[in-house]
């Protein structure tokens, strides 16, 4: 698992990530706290998005 390395990944790394998930057999996680809309994925890689108002962060 991963957490905040979108910033770091532009879209050919992230499909070189599931490239290399794939060829293993294995699943990665990555936990992003910013919106779907600044992330720059693959249109083929699964990405679920958790509102804030499912987030109690108080």
């Amino acid at each position: 698992m991963f957490c905040n390395v979108a910033h770091y990944f532009d879209e050919q790394e992230w499909q070189e990530v599931a490239n290399l998930a794939m060829e293993v057999n294995s699943s990665v996680i990555f936990l992003e706290f910013t919106n779907p809309q600044n992330l720059k994925i693959s249109k083929n890689i699964t990405c679920y998005y958790i509102d804030q108002d499912l987030v109690d962060w108080y």
